[in-house]
């Protein structure tokens, strides 16, 4: 079974050197996307309904936790 997930780091480099560490090393995994804003990830994964959320606990405009 595939399961999906979505990144969401504030830091472009941290959030694409997260996203190749998973492809390669989780190739069954669907990475669905990313973004660096908290708002707008909060409105994306309601959408797509990750099933794992991998999230910087230090966004600027929201908390991760």
């Amino acid at each position: 079974m595939t399961r999906s997930v979505y990144v969401i780091e504030d830091e472009g480099t941290p959030r694409e050197l997260c996203i190749r560490f998973l492809e390669s090393a989780l190739p069954e995994l669907n990475i669905l996307g990313s973004c660096a804003d908290g708002h707008e990830a909060y409105g994306v994964c309601l959408e797509l309904q990750p099933d794992l959320i991998i999230i910087d606990i230090g966004l600027p405009d929201m908390s991760g936790l």
